[in-house]
């Protein structure tokens, strides 16, 4: 089997926090989609799943996800123990920080001082005590401060370069200079401040309408004005655009047939060309053993896929996603059902990607990844955008 590249694990479908925007929330409120799956990896499914035979040819081992924190995984110390036999290039995960206790934590980077790898820790905080909260919702900042010394202050390793990524909003913007003070005293290595990849449609500028749970909106979350953050793909002078999605039991609508907007998404993606930012050996695993290519096409998937199993109407670009994997077995793409060494022997993930990319949209080719790979948009900021910045 060959190298993997990059293998991105979510070790859990759990978090504390109540993020506006994350995939895991209906319409921006703290009340969790009906259809996810809250569940997270064990460490012998873990073991079962990614057996020596697969970790000892990954480079670049990612644990993040889409829809939880990895910090919820109540077996995520014996993880980390089993993860020290191998020796990968470089291992990164990411986490709120806001959950368990400062015991947890130092226990956790005495873990991380074993390894023999380039590893970076990466604390999401988006803010500090009167701000991170205003997108981190229910991040409690004491605790929050009290894990991050427990662990920072424990690492000794030089392999590891604890990081602080930090989104930068209008409501935030004011305090970087203060956050690069902070970070020197909570002794993180690096403080990337970035810009968030959900504020803009890559024509217009989207406020974020935060919901609470009944559906009311709360507060705005509005976009930075520092030039430096504005993405490159917009104009000099984008137009804001206001929405608020409705709060709304999820079961899905009747399957009628493609709809205009399922034209329109045809007629805007299907000529793209798409210059793939993963490559063959990319792979991304969620936590209920589904497997995919990368994790740019799955924020949210888990509601689509259990309308069209329902045959309830799902959008174009994901019916045709899914209507590939039924072709070669929804199970056939599965951890609890099938091996990552018979994944790759039998070529499945190409047969729905790679070997698509340079044909047609009728003779296969992914509204997915034409719109994520094809066009300017907010997951270019992911890959090398000029517009983040990192602070020693």
């Amino acid at each position: 089997m060959d190298i993997i590249n990059q293998l991105d694990i979510e070790l859990s479908s759990l978090c504390n926090a109540a993020c506006p925007c994350c995939p895991r929330f209906q319409s921006n409120s703290p009340i969790i989609n009906e259809h996810l799956y809250l569940d997270y990896i064990t460490i012998d499914k873990f073991k079962e799943w990614f057996p020596k035979s697969i970790l000892e040819k990954v480079r670049y081992l990612k644990l993040c996800g889409n829809h939880g924190d990895l910090g919820t995984n109540p077996d995520l110390i014996e993880i980390f123990k089993y993860l020290s036999n191998f020796n990968f290039k470089k291992l990164s995960f990411n986490t709120n920080g806001g959950m368990k206790t400062p015991f947890f934590w130092k226990e956790l980077a005495k873990v991380c001082n074993t390894f023999n790898f380039k590893t970076n820790p990466i604390f999401s905080i988006d803010g500090l005590e009167d701000t991170n909260h205003s997108y981190r919702r229910n991040v409690n900042w004491k605790k929050l401060l009290k894990n991050v010394k427990s662990f920072n202050n424990t690492i000794k390793n030089e392999n590891v370069e604890i990081v602080w990524d930090f989104l930068v909003f209008k409501h935030n913007e004011h305090q970087l200079d203060e956050v690069k003070k902070l970070s020197k005293k909570l002794k993180f290595n690096l403080v990337k401040f970035k810009l968030p990849i959900n504020l803009d449609d890559g024509e217009n500028i989207l406020p974020i309408s935060v919901l609470d749970k009944k559906g009311n909106i709360d507060y705005w979350i509005h976009p930075t004005d520092l030039s430096e953050f504005k993405p490159s793909y917009l104009s000099d002078a984008p137009n804001k655009v206001y929405k608020s999605i409705p709060l709304f039991k999820d079961i899905g609508e009747d399957d009628n047939g493609l709809t205009d907007e399922d034209f329109k998404t045809i007629s805007e993606l299907k000529n793209l060309k798409i210059k793939p930012k993963c490559s063959k050996n990319n792979l991304y695993v969620e936590s209920n053993g589904d497997v995919y290519r990368c994790c740019f096409i799955t924020n949210g998937i888990y509601k689509y896929k259990t309308h069209y199993l329902n045959k309830k109407y799902v959008p174009i670009k994901y019916k045709q996603l899914f209507d590939s994997i039924s072709n070669i077995g929804f199970e056939k793409l599965n951890l609890k059902y099938n091996t990552l060494e018979n994944i790759f022997s039998n070529n499945l993930l190409n047969k729905i990607y790679n070997n698509k990319w340079n044909s047609n949209f009728e003779s296969g080719k992914l509204l997915q990844c034409s719109e994520i790979c094809g066009k300017p948009n907010s997951v270019d900021i992911v890959y090398g955008n000029k517009k983040q910045k990192s602070v020693i």
